[in-house]
């Protein structure tokens, strides 16, 4: 009896970490999904900034997001990166950040040739 209990209780707590893991994932793939469909669609290189408050750990405690400068760095590399006759698609769903690293990605934008 103990050993039933001790083991569905076991299996709650795995669950407990787990669920938030694989849901996340989940929204990934169907993130992936869509953003290459408008790739094929509009023809373009795609770019994304997605920064939610996202539910992630054993309490979904949210974690609280910005633009960085890292942010920008990585941005920029995918911006150098596109074909240079593709146009870009960039799309950016944040509370907002630090204006330097905005500006870098807007400066990137208007050089690039498509």
């Amino acid at each position: 009896m103990f050993d039933i209990i001790s083991l569905f209780w076991w299996l709650f707590i795995f669950y407990l970490i787990m669920a938030p893991q694989i849901q996340y994932k989940q929204l990934q793939l169907i993130r992936l999904k869509l953003l290459n469909k408008i790739s094929e669609k509009r023809n373009s290189t795609v770019i994304t900034l997605i920064h939610r408050q996202e539910s992630v750990g054993l309490f979904g405690i949210p974690i609280y997001k910005f633009i960085s400068i890292e942010d920008s760095e990585d941005i920029l590399r995918a911006i150098r990166s596109a074909p240079k006759d593709k146009p870009i698609d960039l799309i950016i769903h944040t509370p907002g950040g630090l204006v330097l690293a905005a500006t870098q990605i807007a400066k990137a934008l208007k050089e690039h040739p498509a």
